[in-house]
Order: structure tokens, then C-alpha cells, then sequence
């Protein structure tokens, strides 16, 4: 019977081990989604979009942006372009970064009088319930742990303890 109470308990133990790193796999997995992942997934456009002004679209090309999210954008060129955003001038150059508000649209309008190729890098902003979710599961994980460590730790010492006496 006593052998029997040992394997019960080192199976709780294991089970309890393995329940915790299960855990702890979940809110990495869940972490890198929210961080990592997510913001690259924007529908139409995925993490960015290649531009080319050549003779063939007239070295203009048009960009509609909406979004329900923020959204970070990021504009990287080989060579100088006119950049309007809703038929406003804002800049020429080689690089240019603008946030949209969420629940916004623009219109961004790439303008060259010679061939050019770019590309735009789009990142959203990740919803506040995909943190607040991955970021409780890890602590949960963790947690759980000190809890396996603390319980099965303490039963263990009590046990010494009542040999010795």
C-alpha cells in the first residue's frame, strides 16, 4: 500500500509538471501571436505590398488604406517620389511613416517622373483583450509552477522532517 501512495503522488507530481508546461507553451505560442504574428495579418494587404512606378502606370500609383485597427505604415523607395495623402502633398523622398486612426481611410497617391520601386511595411495594432489574455496565461503558467514547487516541495520536507524524528 505505501508503494503505491509513492507512485500516486509522483504521478500527481509528474502530471502536475506537465499540466504547468503545457501551460507555459500555450502563452508563448499565444504571446508570439499577439506580438509577432498578428500585426502582420491586415486584410488585402498582409505585412506590406511592392509599389513600382514605371511607364506603364504612368509613374503614379494609388494606395487605399482603411482599417478597424491602427495602423502603423512604413514607406521605403529606391529613388524620390512625390507622396500625397487624400490629394495633399506631405512629402518627397525616399521614406515616409504615417499612423492611421482606427476606423479611418486614406488614399495615398506615389507619384515619379522616373521608374521607381518600393515597398510599403503595414504593422496593426494588436486588440487590448489579445494582451491582456496571453499575458494572464503566462502568469497563470507561472503560477502554477511555484505552485508545484511550493506544494510538492513542502510535502517532501514535512515527510523528512517525520522520519528523522
Amino acid at each position: 500500500m505505501i508503494k503505491k501512495k509513492v507512485i500516486k503522488k509522483e504521478t500527481l507530481k509528474i502530471y502536475f509538471l506537465g499540466v504547468s508546461l503545457c501551460l507555459i507553451l500555450i502563452s508563448s505560442i499565444s504571446i508570439g501571436y499577439s506580438y509577432i504574428l498578428y500585426p502582420t495579418l491586415i486584410p488585402i494587404y498582409g505585412g506590406g505590398e511592392t509599389f513600382y512606378l514605371d511607364s506603364y502606370n504612368n509613374y503614379t500609383s494609388q494606395f487605399p488604406f482603411f482599417t478597424n485597427a491602427k495602423l502603423h505604415i512604413i514607406m521605403n523607395a529606391n529613388d524620390t517620389v512625390q507622396i500625397f495623402i487624400d490629394n495633399e502633398n506631405v512629402l518627397n523622398g525616399t521614406y515616409y511613416d504615417v499612423e492611421i486612426e482606427p476606423n479611418s481611410e486614406i488614399l495615398m497617391l506615389l507619384k515619379s517622373y522616373f521608374p521607381v520601386t518600393g515597398r510599403f511595411t503595414l504593422r496593426q495594432e494588436t486588440p487590448i483583450f489579445m494582451e491582456i489574455l496571453s499575458i494572464s496565461l503566462l502568469l497563470t503558467s507561472v503560477i502554477t509552477i511555484f505552485m508545484n514547487l511550493y506544494y510538492f516541495g513542502i510535502k517532501k520536507k514535512e515527510k523528512n522532517q517525520i522520519n528523522y524524528r
